[in-house]
Formats: C-alpha cells, sequence, structure tokens
C-alpha cells in the first residue's frame, strides 16, 4: 500500500532510513510518535515527536502494525 493512500493510526510502526516510530495518537490532522534509532546509528536513542499527517507520510514509509499496545510497553512484572 502507498504511503499517500495509508492513514497513520494508533499502533503502527513507521520508519526511515535512520529511524523506527511507534504511532501513539493521531488527532487534528496531526501524528504523535515515540521515535527510536536504528541500531547502527548512535545519538539520541528515544524521542517524542509530532507532524502533519501529509509531512509524516512524506517521510515515513509504513512497516507493520504493533503486535502490543501502548499501555503494554510499560507495564511492570508486578501488575497484572
Amino acid at each position: 500500500m502507498m504511503n499517500k493512500d495509508r492513514t497513520p493510526e494508533v499502533g503502527d510502526i513507521w520508519e526511515s532510513d535512520l529511524h523506527i516510530c511507534y504511532v501513539v495518537r493521531v488527532m487534528d490532522n496531526t501524528v504523535y510518535v515515540i521515535v527510536r534509532n536504528k541500531p547502527y546509528y548512535t545519538g539520541i536513542k528515544y524521542q517524542t515527536a509530532s507532524c502533519s499527517d501529509n509531512l509524516f507520510k512524506a517521510l515515513w514509509q509504513f512497516k507493520c502494525k504493533s503486535k502490543m499496545s501502548l499501555d503494554d510497553l510499560f507495564k511492570t512484572e508486578n501488575e497484572e
């Protein structure tokens, strides 16, 4: 599916040449993500970012749908 036809959704994983991102929110034509560097790139490991839907689709390529929710990413072993 082409990026221009794909609408970013919460839980999507997108990537660029140097980064991978997890979509955490989409609101009012703005996409909010957590960005992680790919292993071969040094510098900041994680950061948050946001941009317009159109700019997002121009900069990133859809990779897959995440198998876990954002809440599951931050669960501790004491939570059930």
